[in-house]
């Protein structure tokens, strides 16, 4: 077996397509809603664009090999699960302060971040294959 195809995995193919599929709703959502993400982010919009490398960096990890694909989806999942702690947060201010807008009008995408955890795991699953390949290889 090449070194090619010891990078990719069915695992790894269907992480990508979720996270793929994770971009285009965030892509597709701050198309729509430009004006008032914009208006709610003002000066920090950098920011909210920002929180979109999240969403490059685990498409990339798809490609990557090794133990490098492990800390990424280890680390994207952990800073995936901070970003939706962060929209519950947010959830709670606005029902707090009785404001009606949906998070998503405001630049929140929750669905997003689960799923780049789901694509985390799938990843590191796809990771765990090639590993455990490798050593059936080694071993015979």
């Amino acid at each position: 077996m090449s070194n090619r195809h010891k990078m990719f995995s069915i695992w790894k193919i269907i992480g990508f397509v979720i996270a793929l599929a994770s971009l285009g709703y965030k892509l597709f959502y701050t198309a729509t809603y430009f004006d008032s993400i914009y208006e709610w982010w003002s000066g920090l919009i950098f920011i909210f664009f920002i929180i979109y490398l999240t969403d490059l960096v685990i498409l990339a990890n798809s490609f990557t090999r090794g133990i490098i694909t492990m800390c990424i989806a280890i680390g994207m999942a952990v800073i995936s699960v901070g970003l939706i702690c962060f929209d519950g947060l947010a959830l709670l201010a606005f029902a707090a302060s009785l404001d009606g807008t949906p998070l998503i009008e405001r630049g929140f995408y929750p669905l997003s971040h689960l799923l780049n955890i789901v694509a985390c795991i799938f990843d590191l699953i796809g990771f765990l294959s090639i590993r455990r390949k490798e050593k059936k290889k080694s071993v015979t």
